[in-house]
């Protein structure tokens, strides 16, 4: 008994100066360790990769996805002189963006307060709209091709010679990005957790068909996310170091 106690005592004894040489010894200097994290938020999932180049400073990037959000309205499709029908307008909401960014640490050594700055490229096209009516495209191919539209939010949609509406509403491709928050994207320790607040310059939402910006109805009313020009971001982080 009293042998298995001494080798218990050395075993910790052993793994807790390891462990110490391991904090004394972890610096951060240029890419000299190699972070991955995954995260969820605001901006969807994300799955990035990190590296330090000082104690003061590391950068990442990462990609970032937000599962499709299907919104449906019906809507009558109109001529010039009457109403021909009606059918369902979708809006799915999407985005993918890559986003590279650079972590502030002002009190350096192992601390975790971090002021980050960097920029959100691609996922421009937020949402795609389309309909699609059978008997509008049989009529049309029939009796030849007439304009056709169907309004929505104060924007007015054309039908295709297809019966098809195909239109979508964009913000800016590159968007600057500032934050703060808790944590490091490459921990001394093996696993780590990070919390993150921030906002994205988006600009406004702009409708889109057919190439051509779509112009709001005069007296429509400005629905809320067509305000948005700054889009919030929390993201919650786990984190891991792989050297």
């Amino acid at each position: 008994m009293m042998k298995k106690a001494m080798t218990l005592c050395l075993l910790l004894a052993i793994g807790m100066t390891t462990s110490a040489q391991d904090n004394t010894d972890f610096e951060r200097g240029i890419f000299n360790h190699l972070g991955v994290n995954v995260g969820v938020g605001t901006e969807g999932i994300s799955f990035g990769l990190a590296a330090p180049l000082t104690s003061y400073l590391e950068v990442g990037a990462s990609m970032s996805t937000t599962p499709t959000i299907c919104s449906r309205s019906v809507v009558d499709i109109m001529t010039t002189d009457q109403t021909f029908g009606y059918t369902t307008l979708k809006m799915n909401i999407q985005r993918t963006a890559f986003d590279l960014r650079a972590n502030v640490y002002p009190m350096g050594g192992n601390s975790t307060f971090f002021l980050a700055a960097g920029l959100s490229v691609g996922g421009g096209k937020l949402v795609d709209i389309n309909a699609h009516s059978d008997g509008l495209e049989q009529y049309m191919h029939e009796h030849g091709q007439t304009t056709y539209t169907a309004r929505e939010n104060g924007y007015e949609y054309r039908f295709n010679s297809n019966g098809n509406i195909e239109a979508e509403a964009k913000v800016n491709n590159v968007r600057p990005y500032f934050g703060l928050g808790f944590g490091r994207l490459v921990n001394r320790h093996r696993m780590g957790f990070r919390f993150e607040l921030g906002a994205q310059m988006m600009d406004k939402l702009k409708f889109y068909q057919d190439g051509r910006e779509m112009v709001k109805e005069a007296g429509g009313d400005e629905e809320f996310y067509e305000k948005l020009s700054i889009y919030p971001v929390l993201r919650l982080t786990l984190t891991g170091r792989i050297f």
